[in-house]
């Protein structure tokens, strides 16, 4: 086995995403291409973050995640979750509440006792590949 030491991982072309391969040049895997971790209370802070300019707070658990680089295609798929305190009341749904492009995607958070509420949380965690 070997061991690959590089500073930089670069696609052939801007408008894709590097691939991971096997030895017979199948595809097994691709990167993470956006992810960010933020406070949803307030002004809704990123505290990190992967390829997303933004946050923008559209009202009560509606945010919309605007991309740094433009995605191929708006085909992706996403996975929301959050880290708020027990028995606090909160779930994470991850509800489009407008089609997804390749600039932005826009989610909806729930609260868990009433799932037509929607609600804001300090710590929630977006990801998208």
């Amino acid at each position: 086995m070997s061991t690959l030491n590089v500073a930089n991982i670069q696609s052939l072309t801007t408008s894709t995403f590097p691939l991971v391969k096997n030895s017979a040049g199948t595809e097994i895997g691709r990167y993470c291409r956006a992810f960010c971790r933020f406070n949803g209370t307030g002004s809704g802070s990123m505290t990190s973050e992967f390829n997303l300019s933004g946050v923008t707070d559209n009202g009560v658990g509606d945010y919309t995640f605007s991309f740094t680089n433009a995605l191929p295609d708006a085909n992706y798929a996403f996975t929301i979750g959050h880290s708020a305190p027990v028995n606090s009341g909160h779930c994470i749904a991850g509800v489009f509440t407008a089609v997804p492009t390749t600039l932005a995607i826009r989610v909806d958070v729930f609260n868990s006792s009433n799932s037509t509420v929607r609600a804001d949380d300090p710590r929630i965690c977006v990801a998208i590949f």
